[in-house]
């Protein structure tokens, strides 16, 4: 449980991020273009439901760049800290002598 209750606050804060940036990516698109968020809800509903044919080659590579682009977002956000020597030491038990020649 340790590792879910450390894990899912940060994830709960990428996912409220990315929400709002979406949220506001939609609303300026209505705003340029009136009915947009209709069309692209028809074709995320196009896609899931299986119908390939009805979506554009463009429009495929611009949902593959938003999806890729969040999960470079997602493992940037949940990669490791780097640590300073003295934090690994502290996290390691480890405090005589230089620590990268350490074996275990």
């Amino acid at each position: 449980m340790g590792f879910l209750a450390s894990f899912l606050p940060m994830f709960l804060g990428w996912l409220a991020r990315r929400a709002l940036e979406l949220g506001g990516i939609i609303i300026a698109v209505e705003q340029v273009q009136p009915g947009a968020f209709s069309e692209i809800m028809l074709t995320l509903a196009a896609l899931f439901t299986g119908q390939w044919h009805e979506v554009s080659l463009g429009t495929l590579i611009g949902i593959a760049g938003t999806v890729g682009g969040l999960i470079w977002n997602g493992r940037a956000t949940f990669k490791r800290p780097v640590l300073t020597e003295a934090e690994a030491r502290a996290i390691a038990g480890y405090h005589d002598g230089p620590i990268e020649r350490r074996h275990r």
